[in-house]
């Protein structure tokens, strides 16, 4: 859980950091922009370099050309995206891989307890963040108050979407972890992902 960790602090990190400092000249944005795409890559490859570590492990050597893959395609990302025409291309490159590897993992490795385990939450979380990406399409709710000033300062889309991704994030995070204690066969029942745990219940 150590890579996922990492890549999600990562990634958020320099994406608040683009946030906050885009806006002082254009050289500064590019450079922040950049950056926070090759926060996005590292978080992406680091959730999957996880999720092909505890799930393919059994299949060996299957598993470790896949790992060893994975490395090596973030590494050229990081390189390419430097280049502004190769950008989209990595990008897609990127989210194309991250799919098929799920895709293969679900029609040809997964059981039943993952499938209930890891791609039935995963389903549910993609359809909430989902309403998230709607919400910044189609500019809800500003688009209705133009001259709103404190919903167009402090109520837009992009900080309703923001919250649904990190939501999405936070809750991958938990079913990556109680994938892989279900993969070492440490899982109780009561530590899936829709049970409530806090600091209040806690024994």
């Amino acid at each position: 859980m150590f890579l996922p960790t990492l890549g999600i602090a990562m990634s958020l990190t320099v994406s608040a950091v683009y946030l906050t400092y885009y806006s002082i000249s254009e050289k500064l944005r590019d450079q922040l922009e950049k950056l926070n795409i090759q926060g996005i890559l590292v978080m992406t490859f680091c959730l999957v370099f996880a999720f092909i570590g505890t799930e393919w492990a059994p299949r060996q050597p299957l598993g470790f050309y896949f790992l060893f893959l994975t490395a090596l395609l973030l590494m050229v990302a990081l390189v390419l995206i430097q280049y502004d025409k190769l950008r989209a291309g990595v990008l897609w490159t990127t989210a194309s891989f991250a799919l098929l590897i799920l895709l293969i993992d679900l029609f040809f490795f997964a059981n039943n307890r993952q499938l209930r385990i890891f791609y039935l939450p995963l389903l549910v979380e993609l359809l909430i963040f989902g309403l998230g990406i709607l919400v910044l399409l189609f500019r809800v709710p500003e688009r209705w108050f133009n001259n709103k000033k404190f919903v167009q300062l402090y109520l837009t889309s992009s900080i309703f979407y923001t919250i649904f991704l990190i939501n999405f994030l936070f809750e991958f995070h938990n079913i990556l972890y109680y994938t892989i204690k279900a993969n070492s066969n440490t899982l109780e029942d009561d530590e899936e992902w829709w049970h409530t745990k806090n600091i209040y219940n806690e024994n």
